[in-house]
């Protein structure tokens, strides 16, 4: 008959006797860790010990048989971050990291190994040519932020017992990236065009909402996810539209194949977690978002001092005004909507931005949210004060101290932004005219 602590124990040919202590499960696998002896006395004191130890831990004994691909899969699972910061996350581990160094244990990955990571990056964005979807250098520091991130958890959570390789190694350089931005008489050349009626009598339906954007310097998102109400004397950029990546909830959220294409299968038959009857969204607790339609939702910014509230001015106040009085109401209330009534689709916005320039003859390919530097430049070209620029745009530089933006300092920012509408001239006047 056994005794107590003894289930499990054997001893081998040799007279080595082996028992195990069972370790908590990493992405839903047992996971177990041996321990021997030549004496079972001894054999079962030390899983007692081990045991002692584990709840000590926190019940997470510390195992050396952790794989890259284990931990990962298992941080994943339990990562408590915004939505769009895990979707990053989750492409980079699965794509890139597990496919590399998924088979080397945790506490055995070396400088060699994250140099081999960032090789096989490059690799395979030399594979897809220039305008593949990776970013060079860009890219493979990104991954490397990842693993350095995700390692730190593994030393908190006593799977990595030895040194975080990824933060005492050097991060791989970014890639140069050259950001074209419009000039003064540009940005005026650009806005005439979009104002101008046609002889069928109508100027380009999003005029409005691209003086919007050269006006304000705001992001994407806090532009197309405007409401109504909050269009009064300013403007309330308190939130933002993004589109949150939904996952598969079928089949515990794991594919069970892979398509002709390469890529996975559900146990749903939909490809998109969007469509999957169990789909899943995980937030954090903390995280504001409100629904709107299908795959968009409102969000806060990270923090309160993300917030802003920025004075509305002509030739913008006059803009908005008219657009909102010839446009009906929209169940979503938002500013701006497709013909058929439905939100603006962030990434179809940023494609049509990209037809206006050519219209126009600027061959300059400045993105949508490269407006934003735009912007930017015209405000320190007429030498305001910077912390009054930061305020209108939002940016994060020297904004130590700032926190919510309150009404105290719309005086100062009305007078910055009636200067800065000055220098554009009356283009707007068709898109008030007659309408």
């Amino acid at each position: 008959m056994r005794g107590k602590g003894e289930g499990g124990l054997y001893q081998r040919a040799n007279g080595l006797w082996v028992g195990t202590i069972e370790l908590p499960p990493i992405a839903g696998k047992r996971q177990r860790r041996p321990v021997t002896s030549m004496d079972k006395a001894k054999l079962i004191e030390k899983m007692q010990d081990e045991r002692i130890r584990m709840v000590e831990n926190g019940g997470n004994l510390p195992t050396s048989d952790v794989t890259v691909a284990q931990w990962f899969t298992y941080w994943l699972e339990h990562n408590d971050v915004r939505p769009n910061t895990l979707a990053g996350y989750r492409s980079l581990v699965v794509n890139h990291i597990i496919p590399s160094l998924g088979k080397r244990k945790l506490n055995q990955l070396t400088a060699d190994d994250m140099r081999r990571l960032e090789l096989d990056m490059r690799s395979k964005h030399k594979r897809g040519g220039d305008t593949g979807p990776l970013l060079k250098g860009t890219y493979a520091n990104a991954a490397h932020r990842v693993m350095s991130i995700a390692l730190k958890a593994a030393q908190a959570e006593r799977k990595l017992q030895g040194v975080n390789i990824a933060s005492v190694m050097k991060a791989p350089k970014k890639s140069a990236t050259e950001i074209e931005v419009l000039t003064l008489d540009e940005s005026v050349k650009a806005l005439e065009a979009v104002s101008r009626k046609t002889e069928g009598g109508a100027a380009d339906p999003l005029a409005s909402l691209w003086w919007t954007f050269f006006l304000t310097g705001a992001r994407r998102g806090e532009i197309i996810g405007l409401e109504r109400d909050r269009v009064t004397d300013v403007l309330d950029l308190s939130w933002q539209m993004q589109r949150l990546i939904w996952r598969h909830g079928c089949g515990d959220g794991k594919p069970v194949g892979k398509d002709d294409a390469g890529k996975a299968t559900y146990k749903c038959g939909r490809i998109r977690g969007t469509d999957c009857p169990e789909r899943m969204l995980k937030v954090p607790d903390d995280y504001e978002h409100r629904h709107i339609a299908g795959g968009l939702y409102w969000t806060r910014p990270k923090s309160s001092k993300g917030w802003r509230i920025i004075p509305l001015v002509d030739p913008l106040r006059s803009i908005l005004q008219t657009h909102l009085a010839a446009t009906p109401p929209n169940p979503y209330g938002l500013v701006w909507t497709q013909m058929s009534g439905w939100p603006l689709d962030p990434d179809q916005t940023t494609k049509d931005w990209a037809d206006v320039l050519p219209r126009v003859g600027i061959k300059k390919a400045v993105t949508i949210h490269e407006i934003r530097h735009s912007t930017i430049d015209l405000l320190y070209d007429l030498d305001l004060d910077e912390d009054i620029i930061m305020q209108i745009v939002g940016h994060s530089v020297r904004s130590v101290t700032r926190g919510y933006r309150t009404r105290k300092n719309l005086g100062r920012m009305s007078d910055a932004m009636t200067q800065f509408s000055a220098l554009f001239p009356t283009a707007q006047a068709e898109l008030t005219a007659g309408e």
